[in-house]
């Protein structure tokens, strides 16, 4: 089996030469090959560079300087899919610290579901200090609310999913070249989310490993923003741009349902601007 992995770098070289390390050495160990394509978007602190002096058969791709997750992906995607064919498509994110063991049996499920029908596998990764799941398989949790969505516990058995998180995700590359990767509107939010819904209405399922494969701090809930203007800057900033939300509520439902779940999305960010002691929510996923 060929797998591109496809990674998005941006200033934090120790935590990306750390995952590198690991799923090379992961792969060692696995009947499987993998190509990584790192898209660096000009980090101060050169990681593209450095990557490809200590492993020289990294596909490294230089950003123009004004990239963000899901671009940078979809330029990663873009690469390997020239550089093809593949069998497997693997999204990560460059923070995950990896547990070996679990990544390998991890393959192998994923080998075993992929004989049955193409199937897509998320791996769930963890606090390191409390074991708490932090990103993995997504369910939608309200028909009408397209935002809305839980996580799906880890248990001792693979579990099937409505999407999820592309933390550490192995897709299969016929279902991702039919569907031509990750829709390039987004910008951070919801592009991985999407992908799953996407790649689910043209049949291909999702499903969540039955064990944490890694370990990845969770992005905060909220964060405190002080002021008008700067709460004002946040709701458009490129971290989480109120258009991927409207979009996302659009492309998942008809007009006009659509028209009014988004200009409901887009009033509901907007009073909360005005609120004098507010905190800002970085992503509604789970708790809408």
């Amino acid at each position: 089996m060929r797998i591109a992995g496809l990674v998005a770098c941006y200033n934090r070289v120790a935590l990306t030469l750390r995952c590198l390390t690991s799923l090379f050495e992961t792969f060692e160990h696995q009947d499987a090959t993998l190509e990584i394509f790192l898209v660096d978007d000009g980090s101060p602190d050169k990681t593209g560079e450095i990557v490809k002096q200590r492993f020289p058969q990294v596909h490294v791709i230089t950003g123009t300087g004004s990239l963000y997750w899901n671009p940078a992906m979809c330029w990663a995607y873009a690469a390997a899919r020239a550089a093809g064919p593949f069998d497997a498509y693997l999204l990560f994110n460059d923070d995950v610290e990896l547990i070996p063991d679990s990544v390998r049996k991890m393959i192998s499920s994923y080998v075993d579901l992929n004989q049955r029908a193409p199937s897509i596998l998320a791996g769930p990764v963890c606090e390191k200090a409390t074991g708490k799941t932090t990103y993995g398989g997504l369910v939608s949790t309200a028909k009408y609310r397209p935002l809305a969505f839980d996580m799906v516990p880890v248990s001792s058995a693979i579990r099937e999913c409505d999407t999820f998180q592309a933390n550490f995700v192995l897709v299969p590359a016929k279902a991702m070249d039919q569907v031509g990767g990750p829709d390039p509107v987004y910008h951070q939010c919801y592009a991985d989310v999407d992908l799953g819904l996407v790649l689910r209405e043209r049949g291909c399922k999702t499903y969540l490993y039955s064990d944490h494969i890694g370990y990845c701090e969770g992005n905060p809930l909220k964060y405190w923003i002080p002021t008008l203007s700067a709460r004002i800057r946040a709701l458009y900033s490129r971290r989480d741009p109120l258009s991927d939300r409207i979009y996302f509520t659009y492309k998942r439902y008809s007009w006009p349902l659509a028209t009014v779940i988004a200009v409901a999305q887009v009033a509901r960010a907007l009073l909360r601007t005005l609120r004098p002691a507010q905190t800002y929510r970085s992503i509604e996923i789970g708790n809408n």
